[in-house]
């Protein structure tokens, strides 16, 4: 289970990345003398979604290995 404040990063960058792709959207079809900027905020979108993945599979694999924290001893894995 994610913890409060990777599920708080996690809806930060989502909004950020929404906001690159309105970005996009803007400076590619309604402002024409700026469509290079279009192209800047793809890449910022781009990368704010991969860093997103990579944060949630970091997130996912932490949680996993403490999965068997609670055991103590070989003895209690027996006993369980």
């Amino acid at each position: 289970m994610l913890s409060k404040t990777s599920v708080y990063v996690m809806i930060m960058m989502g909004v950020f990345a929404i906001i690159n792709l309105f970005l996009i959207y803007y400076y590619i079809f309604v402002v024409k003398g700026l469509m290079w900027m279009g192209f800047v905020s793809l890449f910022a979108a781009g990368l704010l979604i991969s860093l997103m993945i990579k944060y949630y599979k970091q997130q996912k694999k932490k949680d996993f290995s403490n999965i068997n924290a609670h055991i103590k001893s070989e003895e209690d894995r027996i006993l369980k």
